[in-house]
């Protein structure tokens, strides 16, 4: 078990990856699809694929989630780095 997701209390449930309809099935296994992807986390960095038309709503989500991520007496920093590649996105 994911220690940090059990302190956290984290689920997130989706209740149509065990659908009979193919349709809602595959879209419960890649959750807006169009518009952001996450495609790699480790511990507290998370890698995303973004539209560049989604790309400031996006960061203001990841940046206010990240933030409020844990209750604890200093605040959480967060950075966002933007590229193609993950060296451009680099800090």
């Amino acid at each position: 078990m994911d220690l940090h997701r059990a302190l956290l209390g984290r689920r997130r449930y989706l209740p149509d990856l065990t659908s009979d309809n193919r349709q809602r099935r595959e879209m419960a296994e890649r959750p807006n699809p169009e518009r952001v992807r996450m495609l790699l986390q480790v511990h507290d960095v998370s890698f995303n694929e973004v539209t560049p038309t989604e790309r400031d709503a996006v960061e203001s989500l990841v940046r206010e989630h990240m933030a409020a991520a844990a209750d604890l007496t200093v605040p959480l920093d967060v950075s966002v780095g933007v590229g193609r590649t993950w060296q451009e996105a680099g800090h």
